[in-house]
C-alpha cells in the first residue's frame, strides 16, 4: 500500500511539477515537503505540522485530503506498534539469575499482555477506520471529448470498490480501473470504497462530455 508521501509525490511527477514550484504555491519548505514525499516523518517538528503540511500539500494538487489522511494516521499507528524491548532486557543479566522463575514469569505475563494489547487495538483501529481512498484520475471538473474514461484508483486490500452502485474488479494490491461511459453534459460519478467491517469513503467526481 502507497504511503501518503508516495501518494503526494506521485501526484506531484504527474502534474509535472517541482518542489520549488510547491513551494511557491504552499508556503511550505522545499525540505519539508522532501521530508514527507521520503516518509521521514521525525524530522518535522510536531505531529500538527505534519497534519497541516499533508493537507496543504493534498489541496494544492487537488487529492482528496481526508483520504490521504487517513492514509497518514495509519503510518503513525503503525509507528505505535514498532514497541522496543527496552535496551535492559536484551542484555544479558547474571547467569544464575536469568533463568529464575522471579524473572521469567513476570516477564512472560508482561510480553503476553503487550502483545494482546496490541492485537486488541489492531482490531480497534481497523474496526474503527474507513478505508483509504485515492482516486488518480480523472481528477475533478474535468471537460472531455470522449464517450468513455477510465477511472482509476488505490484502496486497501480486502475493499470492495462501487463506481455508481455497480461493484468493480480490486486486484491483490488494492489497485483498480473501471472504464465509464458518459452521457453528454456534466456526469457526477460516485466511487464508494466499502472495507470488511461496513465502513465506507466516499468521492464524488463531476466529468463533463462535449
Amino acid at each position: 500500500m502507497l504511503t501518503s508521501g508516495e501518494i503526494l509525490k506521485n501526484k506531484r511527477e504527474e502534474k509535472g511539477l517541482s518542489l520549488f514550484d510547491v513551494e511557491k504555491g504552499t508556503k511550505i519548505r522545499q525540505k519539508f515537503l522532501l521530508a514527507l514525499e521520503n516518509g521521514s516523518l521525525d524530522s518535522i517538528p510536531g505531529k500538527t505540522y505534519v497534519s497541516g503540511f499533508v493537507k496543504n500539500y493534498s489541496e494544492y494538487l487537488g487529492l482528496p485530503v481526508e483520504s490521504v489522511l487517513a492514509v497518514l494516521r495509519r503510518e503513525y499507528d503503525d509507528q505505535k506498534k514498532k514497541i522496543l524491548i527496552p535496551k535492559g532486557l536484551s542484555r544479558p543479566l547474571l547467569a544464575q539469575s536469568i533463568f529464575s522463575k522471579k524473572v521469567t514469569i513476570p516477564l512472560t505475563f508482561f510480553l503476553a499482555l503487550l502483545l494482546l494489547g496490541i492485537y486488541l487495538y489492531t482490531q480497534y483501529r481497523s474496526f474503527e477506520s474507513a478505508p483509504s481512498l485515492i482516486l488518480e484520475y480523472p481528477p475533478d471538473k474535468i471537460t472531455l471529448q470522449k464517450e468513455t474514461v477510465d477511472f482509476k484508483g488505490q484502496t486497501e486490500k480486502e475493499t470492495r470498490v462501487f463506481i455508481n452502485s455497480q461493484e468493480i474488479n480490486v486486484d491483490e494490491n488494492g489497485r483498480f480501473m473501471q472504464n465509464i461511459s458518459l452521457i453528454k453534459g456534466e456526469n457526477l460519478i460516485t466511487i464508494i470504497s466499502v472495507n470488511k467491517h461496513g465502513k465506507e469513503t466516499k468521492i464524488e467526481r463531476i466529468v463533463n462530455r462535449k
